[in-house]
């Protein structure tokens, strides 16, 4: 299984420290929940780096806002998983993302899309 992961943020060390300040002073404004899940202030949290080695058969790729291609007129809300790549279908949506309490449900939703058939 292929995942494409995008964050509603954009790439580069300068956004990445502006990211960080927001999640700071005002971290109910902060609109990527999937940073949220995976990051801490200062990088990947160590349950989530576990969780991607230990799953080789998820191939992951991981994206910024600004390395979307044009999707035409299905724009995505952000952050969004994506099935296969950035082209893909969405297989986990923001509003799904902003409910997810921790990092452990994120991680078993995941699994869950390894296990389910094609229709989700």
């Amino acid at each position: 299984m292929k995942l494409a992961f995008v964050y509603a943020a954009d790439s580069g060390w300068i956004n990445g420290a502006i990211d960080s300040l927001h999640k700071i002073v005002s971290p109910a404004t902060y609109d990527c929940h999937l940073c949220k899940l995976t990051h801490r202030l200062a990088g990947e949290r160590a349950g989530w780096k576990d969780f991607r080695e230990h799953h080789p058969e998820i191939e992951m790729s991981f994206h910024h806002r600004n390395e979307l291609p044009n999707r035409g007129e299905q724009p995505l809300e952000l952050p969004v998983i994506l099935k296969d790549d950035l082209t893909g279908p969405i297989a986990i949506d923001r509003e799904e993302l902003a409910h997810m309490g921790s990092l452990e449900e994120l991680q078993e939703t995941i699994l869950s899309l390894k296990d389910a058939p094609e229709s989700r």
